[in-house]
């Protein structure tokens, strides 16, 4: 974790791992120890998304570091979860300190984008290298395109929604988590209900949104993904 307050979070995950009697005996795939040294490669979570077709797509901004990026990279390449990372670069700032604020899927291609973040953002695409360990970087002409090749399809197939709101309301809506959505099913996603311009917009498009009172959970920071961890695949 990138800053000191959070990083009890890994400590308390490594106790119940190791020496809870539910998981103790279990063999798990560790893709990041935290109990290496790692520092300065910061990894935090919100920042890496499971895109599919083998794909994940991590942000590198105030939380996540480049070199955290290719560690983790080699990581998921060696235990054949992933077969491609992008990186993209995030604005350095608190109010969007991690890409699921961002950037989260809401379907199997549709995006929804923070309605004035750059879209011109610099994205690269790592692969595996010649040898084991090594990975291979290869910048993005743009991110749109780098995301579609990613999930195999067309880059005009790829659906990005946003809100039509001006700046103040969209930046009010933004640091309350509008664009924070947990995808629990394909066009079917948890948010809170108090970000309605988004809400009304993404059932335009189709999409489920159910939402959840999250005055007293978003006090701390955090949208529905953030306050989130799956435990079983279809609990």
């Amino acid at each position: 974790m990138a800053k000191p307050a959070r990083r009890r979070e890994t400590i308390h995950s490594r106790a119940i791992y190791r020496y809870h009697p539910v998981f103790a005996d279990a063999k798990f795939t560790v893709r990041y120890r935290d109990d290496e040294q790692h520092e300065p490669a910061t990894l935090e979570g919100g920042d890496v998304h499971v895109i599919g077709n083998g794909a994940v797509l991590v942000g590198m901004g105030e939380r996540t570091t480049p070199m955290a990026v290719e560690l983790v990279s080699s990581r998921l390449f060696e235990t054949g979860q992933a077969t491609s990372v992008i990186a993209v670069e995030l604005p350095t700032s608190h109010a969007t300190m991690h890409l699921d604020t961002l950037v989260p899927m809401v379907d199997r291609a549709p995006l929804v984008v923070y309605p004035y973040l750059d879209r011109h953002l610099r994205s690269w695409t790592v692969t595996p290298g010649d040898e084991p360990g090594q990975v291979r970087l290869a910048h993005s002409r743009s991110l749109r395109e780098a995301v579609a090749a990613a999930l195999g399809i067309d880059a005009s197939e790829l659906t990005v929604l946003s809100t039509d709101e001006d700046i103040r309301a969209a930046e009010r809506e933004q640091w309350d988590d509008g664009t924070n959505y947990l995808a629990v099913a394909p066009g079917v996603v948890y948010g809170y209900e108090r970000d309605v311009p988004t809400n009304t917009m993404l059932r335009r498009h189709r999409i489920e949104v159910v939402t959840v009172t999250g005055s007293a959970l978003g006090r701390g920071r955090g949208g529905p993904r953030c306050m989130t961890c799956p435990i079983e695949p279809d609990a």
